[in-house]
């Protein structure tokens, strides 16, 4: 069973659902098209990117999902992790959104790479494969900071770590002990799309939304997409 969420209904934003869910929507428009065009498709790519997965000795092995935001990295994670159930295999997901600073903390003039905190996310990451149970600050996409709870995470030998987030093959760490290595692309056009949306759920208004973009294709496109080189899949 899978879950969605639809941005535009009145509990997108209401604190009450008891879950992440697996796939996120803008309405109920969005979501028919999902399920009738898209879904099948991601499910026919995430077959194809398990195939090029390496075989190691490792007793858990670990996938990492990267993109630009707003790619499509969380709807490829959600498939992904679908697929590998349907073959018997338990998968565990870290968001690396929860490492984010949070927009009190940030400095103006910063990338990328200055909004994560990429040596937490690397000891995380180390400590999860060693079989360790890490606890961790929420992030709270609405509010743009600390969620105001914690939560934690442990991966059994045998299961599947899939880790998804922007910056997640820009990290060393990461991108060297994956079995698998996905990058998610889009067309620009749909990508500022599915941005302006999503800032407009948070908040903002349309002037700074449009900054807002102005300023992540300097400071996020460069980087990013550079990383792409380092994928073994590349989903669009």
């Amino acid at each position: 069973m899978a879950t969605m969420l639809v941005t535009n209904s009145c509990t997108s934003t209401d604190g009450l659902t008891g879950c992440d869910p697996d796939f996120v929507c803008d309405d109920l428009a969005d979501a028919v098209r999902f399920i009738s065009e898209r879904y099948a498709p991601l499910v026919a790519e995430a077959e194809k990117a398990l195939g090029f997965a390496r075989r190691g000795g490792h007793p858990r092995t670990m996938i990492v999902i990267a993109g630009l935001s707003r790619s499509g990295k969380s709807t490829f994670a959600s498939v992904l992790e679908l697929v590998l159930a349907r073959k018997g295999i338990v998968s565990r997901r870290l968001c690396l959104d929860h490492w984010i600073v949070g927009l009190d903390r940030r400095h103006p003039g910063g990338t990328v790479r200055d909004r994560y905190r990429y040596l937490e996310i690397a000891d995380t990451v180390d400590r999860l494969l060693r079989g360790e149970q890490v606890e961790f600050e929420r992030y709270d996409a609405a509010k743009r900071g600390p969620a105001g709870r914690r939560d934690a995470l442990a991966v059994a030998e045998g299961e599947v770590l899939v880790v998804e987030g922007t910056v997640g093959l820009d990290v060393p760490t990461l991108r060297k002990r994956a079995a698998l290595r996905v990058y998610t692309e889009v067309p620009e056009s749909i990508r500022k799309a599915r941005f302006v949306t999503f800032y407009r759920y948070k908040g903002l208004d349309d002037p700074t939304i449009e900054s807002l973009y102005s300023e992540r294709q300097i400071s996020e496109w460069p980087v990013i997409s550079e990383s792409r080189k380092f994928a073994d899949r590349v989903i669009n």
